[in-house]
């Protein structure tokens, strides 16, 4: 066994050999020396933990700091925490220097050149000191070994950092959007028209046209990431609209194939000369041929949006708040002084007719083609009003019982105003029980003293100008009404011609005209209580209607076994002299009609089903020419 040496005595002790024994010079030494040794190696061991406690302490102390020759653009922050840094290059650079972004890029197609810039100030352009030097800091200390080589042998080598401008984000974001705004275009899917109802002819399919858009939230990525590295202090201030962008841009194919376009076509043409109607009470809404083709979207499905905007056109004028009733009656002249009915609150149910038209459009594509129409009802959300007629009155004007309505589109303004004052004057008239009404006799004397203008008249089978054109509108209007009551019937006469106006809504049959004398339309109220005439006329929608209101006795009417015939073709256009036009020039007034005859049953039955009376009515229309008035 070794014997034991310490370690002091190990470091200052020189080993010699001696033949195969190895001996210690220190063992040499008197007890002087060996006590100088001992202190030697005690201060030289004390001196070396100094050193080396200095030297970590030096280390320590610069991991706090940036590594000498530490420059950000030309501000030295060597020596420097990551605060006093801040500090100092915010002083020398407070903002970045004026310039310019720009996103550009070509239109494929179009040669159209699409461009958007902003300047630095109007995207916040900024600097963000701490994160510059966070950014900085880290980068230098990523590497220990590589941070020691330059603390302790490179000190006097700088090192150089880019001053980095940053942009508000928001800010950014809207830039590209506007760039966005102007490169995209409206999307070109593909469409069928029908250029005329009925005629399949006419249409024709768009195929759509494929289209690129901005990718804004990939092209804001890209700009970010380019601009870490280009946007900086020195690059701007040599360049200040170097920073010039390409947007990220994507393509939407929507452009049909050829096979696709023969599928459309024939899909498109099965509903050619279809429809499908709505109605609710007297409104109803059509949807022709041309409008079910344009909601078509291929290669299958529909355009949404356009079925939403009809929808919400119909909800436009069908919407309605609830209505309280008002009846004001003046007992001692036996008039009625203001009238109104009740109603309920409408609000159409939007998604119940979205689906009501796609399926409708579906079935009409799907079955045979003899099937031409679909009627549908009209789905309100209803709401009931607080006051109905029955608590205004002992008359028994409680309820509706009969509905007309016409159209007039085409007519002259004194014809408009004519049909206006002719409503006024029937409105709120009282028939009682077993009375008969008489349309001339309520309206009085039809004269330029009592309102009318003139307008265009038929007299001993002329177009003349005469007062009163367009009384006949509300005549018309009134017998549709009394129709749909089942009230009866005394006198009625057809105009001796077709006139367009009562054929705008309905078949040849359906009029009445009236003139002086026994020209004239007359009902009986066969009912057991009064009846109240309600007019309401539109003169910017050229449009009337006839309401009548009593108490309902459960009758029921039915028009059928409507037929015409005698088919004759209209006669030669007329031209009516006319000073208050410029010479030579032309205004239509009247429509050619071809001549027919026409007939229908109307049948009126009781509560409990039983026929009360039947009638069938004749008109026979002669042929007429189209009239134009002619400046002179």
């Amino acid at each position: 066994m070794e014997p034991f040496t310490h370690p002091i005595k190990s470091f200052f002790s020189f080993p010699h050999k001696t033949g195969q024994k190895t001996v210690f010079i220190e063992e040499k030494l008197n007890p002087f020396e060996k006590r100088r040794l001992s202190n030697t190696q005690l201060i030289s061991l004390i001196s070396l933990g100094v050193a080396f406690g200095t030297l970590i302490l030096f280390i320590a102390y610069s991991t706090s700091k940036f590594l000498p020759e530490t420059y950000v653009e030309e501000v030295r922050i060597g020596g420097l925490t990551p605060e006093e840094a801040v500090a100092k290059i915010s002083q020398h650079h407070s903002t970045p220097p004026d310039h310019i972004l720009k996103i550009t890029s070509e239109i494929e197609n179009n040669s159209l050149l699409v461009e958007e810039s902003s300047s630095s100030a109007d995207l916040g352009a900024f600097y963000s000191y701490q994160e510059i030097a966070e950014d900085v800091f880290q980068q230098q200390q990523k590497n220990s070994l590589e941070w020691l080589k330059k603390l302790f042998f490179s000190p006097n080598s700088p090192t150089r950092y880019e001053l980095h401008i940053s942009y508000e984000e928001e800010k950014l974001k809207n830039f590209v959007a506007a760039f966005a705004e102007k490169f995209d275009v409206e999307p070109k899917y593909p469409t069928a028209a029908l250029g005329q109802t009925g005629k399949p002819q006419t249409l024709s399919v768009f195929l759509g046209e494929n289209v690129d858009y901005v990718d804004q939230e990939k092209t804001l990525n890209n700009i970010v990431e380019s601009l870490n590295v280009e946007s900086t202090y020195l690059t701007i201030k040599e360049k200040p609209e170097s920073l010039v962008f390409t947007p990220v841009t994507y393509l939407e194919s929507t452009a049909l194939t050829t096979e696709q376009k023969q599928q459309a076509l024939a899909a498109a043409s099965k509903l050619v000369d279809k429809k499908i109607t709505f109605t609710y009470q007297e409104l109803n809404r059509t949807l022709n041929d041309q409008d079910m083709i344009s909601f078509l979207r291929f290669p299958d499905g529909f355009y949404e949006e356009k079925i939403a905007t009809t929808i919400n056109e119909w909800r436009s004028k069908l919407d309605r708040p609830a209505q309280n009733a008002v009846f004001d009656f003046d007992k001692q002249n036996f008039v009625v002084t203001n009238f109104a009915p009740h109603r309920e609150g409408l609000a159409l149910d939007t998604n119940n007719v979205s689906s009501l038209i796609k399926n409708g459009i579906q079935e009409l594509m799907t079955t045979n083609e003899d099937k031409k129409e679909i009627n549908n009802e009209l789905k309100f959300i209803t709401t009931l009003p607080e006051k109905t007629l029955e608590k205004t009155n002992d008359l028994g004007i409680k309820e509706r019982i009969g509905f007309g309505e016409s159209y007039y589109a085409h007519s002259i303004p004194s014809r408009i105003h004519n049909v206006a004052l002719t409503a006024k004057k029937v409105n709120l008239a009282l028939v009682g029980p077993g009375k008969e009404f008489s349309f001339n006799k309520t309206i009085g004397d039809v004269s330029a003293q009592t309102g009318y203008q003139p307008a265009y008249v038929i007299k001993d089978g002329q177009t003349v100008l005469g007062d009163g054109g367009g009384v006949c509108q509300v005549s018309t209007t009134l017998f549709r009404s009394i129709l749909d009551a089942g009230l009866e019937v005394t006198l009625r006469l057809p105009h001796s011609y077709r006139v367009s106006y009562y054929e705008l809504d309905n078949k040849p049959g359906f009029d009445a005209t009236v003139y002086a004398g026994n020209v004239d339309f007359r009902f009986i109220n066969d009912t057991e209580n009064y009846v109240l005439i309600y007019t309401e006329t539109n003169s910017n929608d050229l449009y009337m209607k006839v309401e009548l209101y009593g108490t309902s006795d459960g009758r029921t009417t039915e028009i059928s076994d409507y037929k015409s015939w005698d088919y004759r073709d209209p006669l030669p256009t007329e031209y009516v002299p006319d000073p208050s036009l410029p010479p030579g020039k032309l205004k239509q007034i009247d429509w050619s009609a071809s001549g027919i005859k026409a007939q229908f049953v109307h049948t009126i039955k009781d509560k409990n089903g039983e026929t009360i009376r039947q009638k069938t009515y004749y008109s026979n229309y002669k042929p007429w020419s189209a009239k134009y008035l002619q400046g002179v």
